[in-house]
């Protein structure tokens, strides 16, 4: 989200620098009619603290990117942040069909590594039950055993260290027989802590499942609105190029007041700023679902 805030403050300040270009073109205008007796210096004023305003907005529209930019080169940690900068893509929006949840949940459930690791502890509590229940069955232990030995005492003769060590030698076998009878239920106890254990791994694995497919949902809508709201956008934002448009020659030709103007560029940068935050927004959803179905983010 770092990246996509950088790319949407890029834009914005792009927009905020041609909204300077504009009030700097208009500006003009009124000089040139003020000269010939065709605007009021109210008018000219006026025009200069659109100007004023429009390059105020742009420095902080241009302070937010380098700030978004900040946040980014923070978060990645590059060997030189003060050359840190980002390329901006080339992003062209196609709407394609999103896939339906279930699909997507399908495929999640398969490498989502919260469900794979919930699987795994639930197919290890199987064989915590077999290994319990295994203190019922009888035991047959077979042992055995050598040793030898070797010492000297003082002022006697002793053998031979390799004497001793062969007259000193001691070997045993030995075999039981260990039949579970009454081990004071320890061994019913342990099988049924382990189907307990078992029972709620496979809750875990349930609840894990149902949280995986209620983000998916929710992802899946998130992503559905953002494309509504990009198409709305766009369609605002054609509206007002010609409203705009038709407010700029009625304003050149006397039939529109400042206010008029003022409102419809007003409106027009407004409905730019809407469409450009929808925009990343869809990417942005749409990368989310790219990430449940186990795509490369790109």
């Amino acid at each position: 989200s770092g990246y996509v805030q950088v790319l949407f403050n890029q834009e914005l300040s792009e927009v905020a620098k041609e909204q300077v270009v504009i009030s700097s073109a208009q500006l003009d205008r009124m000089l040139r009619l003020a000269e010939m007796g065709k605007a009021s210096p109210a008018q000219v004023a006026e025009a200069k603290a659109r100007l004023a305003q429009d390059e105020t907005s742009a420095v902080q529209a241009e302070n937010n990117y380098y700030l978004a930019l900040l946040d980014l080169s923070q978060l990645l940690e590059p060997p030189n942040p003060e050359s840190f900068t980002i390329i901006a893509p080339n992003i062209e929006l196609d709407f394609v069909p999103l896939t339906a949840p279930d699909a997507i949940y399908e495929q999640a459930i398969t490498d989502k590594p919260s469900i794979l690791a919930a699987q795994y502890r639930l197919e290890g509590s199987e064989k915590s039950i077999r290994i319990a229940q295994s203190a019922y069955y009888p035991q047959l232990s077979l042992s055995g055993g050598l040793s030898t030995s070797y010492y000297t005492m003082s002022g006697r003769d002793s053998d031979a260290f390799n004497s001793q060590l062969s007259n000193n030698l001691n070997k045993y076998i030995g075999i039981s027989l260990n039949i579970p009878l009454f081990n004071r239920f320890s061994t019913r106890n342990r099988v049924y802590s382990a189907r307990l254990q078992q029972t709620y791994y496979s809750l875990q694995l349930e609840n894990s499942k149902k949280a995986l497919y209620k983000e998916i949902q929710q992802a899946w809508y998130n992503a559905l609105a953002a494309e509504s709201k990009y198409k709305s956008s766009n369609v605002s934002v054609v509206a007002n190029e010609e409203a705009f448009r038709l407010t700029n020659e009625k304003f050149e030709n006397g039939k529109a007041t400042s206010i008029e103007y003022n409102e419809a560029k007003l409106n027009l940068m407004r409905a730019t700023s809407d469409r450009i935050q929808s925009k990343y927004e869809y990417l942005f959803r749409t990368k989310i679902l790219d990430f449940y179905k186990g795509l490369p983010i790109q």
